[in-house]
């Protein structure tokens, strides 16, 4: 579903000026800060632990956590203020979301709640896999973690409202046209294709990459460069895919078939060059190429 996680997610502490005052507790979150920097990465995880720390970006960055699965819908407008209460305190004036599979789900409606409540700030989003509605049912997901979502939905009365308020992205992301939008997608997983689709709009780019299976961020792991390195993202990714329904049912059944099938696919950029292409777009530009 995403590069391997590497650190397990803990509850936050923090003073105002090391991170997320008040941010609900169902969040965990991990603040680094980079000297000077006036771009913020926020990472949201489709697991329960945070994705992407060992990548280095040249910008600040947030790694968040949803240890409620809710696929980022519990309270994410409270969620958002307490980003944007950081983003004011820092002066940073660019803000890249970025998620797979239900941290993408989270990232576009993330960057779309932000967007909507700071219409003078430069937002981003590159969403890999993304779902794009949770509720009502759809049936095209058969995530194990969505189906517990379904019926925590039938006997808990918030988790009902916050996917009654928040499980369809379509009008709130396709309003948003200062935001602008990059999915990332398996051209060849019917469903992805189908959830992504379902987006549509000037700020919206579509970027199809030649792979079956959900788990389309590792196209863009900086580890393929390194046989080794990538042959122990891989062995990392399998060993946790063993306890993790979700991301079993993202990969191939044998990592063999994802060595073999990017082995001459040098021309997919590392996550860092994608996010930094994507924090060049000009949110007050032209249109962008579907």
């Amino acid at each position: 579903m995403s590069l391997p996680p590497s650190t397990t997610a803990q509850p936050s502490t923090a003073t105002q000026e090391q991170g997320l005052v008040g941010m609900p507790a169902e969040y965990c979150w991990s603040y680094r800060p980079l000297a000077g920097a006036r771009k913020l990465v926020i990472s949201l995880s489709a697991h329960r632990e945070f994705i992407l720390e060992d990548e280095q970006f040249a910008s600040s960055r947030i790694d968040i956590a949803d240890r409620r699965n809710s696929y980022y819908t519990f309270r994410p407008g409270a969620a958002c203020r307490r980003l944007l209460d950081l983003v004011d305190r820092r002066g940073y004036r660019q803000l890249m979301f970025v998620g797979p599979s239900k941290g993408g789900f989270g990232a576009l409606l993330w960057a779309a709640k932000t967007a909507q409540f700071r219409p003078d700030l430069n937002v981003h989003c590159l969403a890999f896999s993304p779902q794009t509605r949770i509720f009502p049912t759809n049936d095209r997901l058969l995530f194990r973690s969505y189906q517990e979502l379904l019926n925590r939905i039938q006997k808990d009365s918030v988790a009902r409202r916050d996917a009654e308020n928040w499980g369809d992205l379509k009008t709130l992301v396709e309003r948003q046209r200062r935001l602008r939008c990059t999915i990332v997608y398996g051209e060849q997983n019917g469903v992805d294709v189908l959830e992504a689709n379902r987006l549509m709009g000037p700020h919206i780019r579509k970027v199809p990459v030649p792979i079956w299976f959900h788990a389309s961020m590792l196209a863009f792991s900086p580890a393929r460069a390194d046989p080794q390195r990538w042959a122990r993202q891989l062995e990392k990714l399998y060993e946790r895919a063993g306890t993790d329904d979700d991301l079993a049912a993202a990969l191939p059944a044998n990592p063999q078939d994802i060595v073999d099938h990017f082995k001459y696919m040098d021309w997919i950029p590392t996550i860092d060059r994608m996010i930094e292409e994507s924090f060049a777009i000009d949110v007050d530009g032209p249109a962008l190429h579907p």
